[in-house]
């Protein structure tokens, strides 16, 4: 399934490996490698374990489909899912919520859209974790229309109501493609206190766009929820240098 140039690598897990050669030892050490973003090594250790007729269960799957897509390794990506379609293990909400949120976390919105709307074409049910990753995604590429599908399908097709993770990244979309004003409303209209996350969101975007105003609000917010935290007293007198507020002057 990959090339053979990591080979010298995997012979070096395989010197400690030697009378251990089980589906546990494979699957604990395709995680180690995913973990440490080494994912050709977790996709070749894959490989090797499929050669010798160590058939992968749920544990493995989701680690190997995330790798696949950091990859871009499309093409091991099917190999894997065939695998699948072909064994006692269904294409399950986690398998495929796993497949969503590998290309999510790479940035790779395109992609964790196409399986997103495979998904409910197939009529399975994402959990909460899997539309936070398609949302993530349609915020770090800018994709509001395809982000707002996302979101108002949570409750009108999936019967779940969107957390305060959901309305973060809904907010982090539309302040970074500069609608502050419609973030700061779906803010004001959330069900539940809006949390740092949120409010960092929107004030990190009134920097980029030079909006002052809700910048002071969603700093001030923020003061209260991080006293702590000296970063959001910057992220504001930056706000204020920008648009050049004799303000910031007097700022303590």
């Amino acid at each position: 399934m990959v090339t053979t140039s990591l080979s010298q690598t995997l012979q070096i897990a395989d010197s400690a490996m030697v009378h251990v050669r089980d589906l546990f030892s494979f699957t604990s050490l395709s995680y180690s490698y995913a973990m440490s973003s080494r994912f050709e090594h977790a996709l070749l250790t894959f490989s090797q374990m499929i050669s010798q007729n160590v058939y992968p269960d749920h544990h493995i799957i989701p680690t190997i489909l995330i790798v696949c897509a950091a990859l871009s390794a499309l093409e091991q990506c099917k190999q894997v899912l065939a695998l699948l379609s072909v064994s006692r293990f269904a294409l399950d909400s986690i398998v495929q919520s796993s497949l969503v949120r590998g290309y999510a976390m790479h940035g790779k919105a395109k992609e964790a859209i196409e399986n997103f709307d495979l998904k409910l074409m197939s009529e399975e049910k994402l959990n909460n974790v899997g539309f936070t990753s398609v949302l993530s995604s349609c915020s770090q590429s800018g994709l509001t229309d395809e982000g707002w599908n996302c979101f108002n399908s949570m409750s009108q097709d999936h019967g779940i109501e969107p957390r305060t993770e959901h309305n973060a990244c809904m907010v982090s979309l539309l302040s970074r493609v500069g609608k502050l004003e419609e973030a700061y409303s779906m803010i004001e209209k959330m069900a539940a206190e809006p949390d740092a996350c949120v409010w960092g969101a929107l004030l990190n975007s009134c920097k980029i766009h030079k909006n002052f105003e809700l910048g002071e609000t969603a700093a001030k917010k923020l003061f209260v929820l991080e006293l702590t935290n000296s970063g959001n007293y910057i992220l504001l007198s930056n706000i204020y240098a920008s648009t050049m507020l004799p303000k910031a002057c007097g700022m303590r």
